[in-house]
């Protein structure tokens, strides 16, 4: 257990310099950002004052070595835009995104845990049906698009929920609707195939001949039995949630890390970028980790070499 653990911190951190290289790279790719920064009568003069100022005068890679031994030390930049230090921008959004991510996650795991082992139990019923026609269509639909039909319906026709900002916990219904309805889909899915492989095993028919009632059968065995396989998608969910609802804080206006660094995208605020999408893949890395070293404690069988 112990290899296994050390290889996978040398493994993250070679993930975390390889997503480090390329969005500095991508960014690098998509202009000067002093283009932004000066006033637009600047002189060439002010033009290279203002490179010399941001380093931006160096080579790339000179660049990127800066930016990674500052990285080392904590450092991660002042904003170009902002003229703040780049990581105190991104933590002071991160709570409003681990809220979205969180309270999306919770709604996704009520939902889709009951549902899918209900719609393994009753197999080709009505409501199996519901359910399976629920997750192909969770799955399906753009979660951008998804947020504006709700921004429609509850928002502009009904008139129930606010449609952008944050504040109060009438803000978070719609983006977290929109959220988890995806994120249910998946976890359905599997549930369901997981309830249905567990329900065919030999074990499970030598509950039924020994007179258990079907009752404890589902609920004890096969539920359980069932579980190993939809933590690992939770898990995913919770790091995919945090990471990816860049696009669905945009549609709300939603002022999280994701929306920042949309923002610092289109202002070239390169600094600001790298910080949020750093500290997205630490979180990113860091939950499937603990998802992996969980599957030892929910299945005994399971070791690590």
């Amino acid at each position: 257990m112990g290899k296994y653990i050390i290889k996978r911190l040398m493994l993250s951190v070679v993930v975390l310099f390889g997503v480090t290289l390329v969005i500095f790279l991508l960014l690098h790719l998509t202009g000067d950002p002093i283009d932004f920064i000066a006033p637009p009568d600047a002189s060439e003069e002010t033009l290279q004052a203002y490179r010399v100022q941001y380093g931006l005068d160096k080579s790339l890679p000179v660049q990127f070595a800066i930016f990674v031994r500052d990285a080392l030390h904590g450092n991660f930049g002042t904003s170009y835009h902002y003229n703040q230090p780049a990581m105190q921008l991104v933590l002071e959004r991160m709570p409003a995104t681990i809220t979205l991510a969180l309270v999306s996650l919770a709604v996704a795991v009520i939902w889709s845990i009951p549902a899918g082992s209900i719609s393994a139990v009753k197999r080709n019923s009505a409501i199996d049906s519901f359910v399976r026609v629920f997750s192909m269509f969770g799955q399906s639909v753009p979660s951008f698009w998804m947020g504006v039909l709700f921004i429609l319906i509850f928002g502009v026709k009904l008139k129930w929920f606010p449609t952008f900002g944050s504040g109060t916990p009438a803000h978070l219904v719609l983006p977290v609707l929109t959220l988890a309805t995806h994120s249910a889909a998946s976890i359905t899915r599997l549930m369901r195939s997981g309830m249905l492989d567990v329900l065919g095993k030999e074990f499970i028919t030598a509950c039924r001949a020994k007179g258990l009632s079907e009752r404890v059968v589902i609920s004890k065995h096969a539920f359980k039995n069932s579980l190993s396989s939809v933590v690992t998608i939770v898990g995913l969910q919770l790091a995919t949630l945090m990471g990816g609802s860049v696009v669905v804080e945009n549609v709300f206006a939603y002022p999280g890390v994701g929306r920042l660094i949309v923002q610092s995208i289109l202002t070239r605020d390169f600094m600001v970028v790298q910080a949020g999408v750093l500290l997205i893949a630490v979180g990113f890395i860091g939950i499937n980790f603990i998802v992996d070293l969980l599957y030892a404690v929910i299945n005994p069988r399971i070791r690590y070499e």
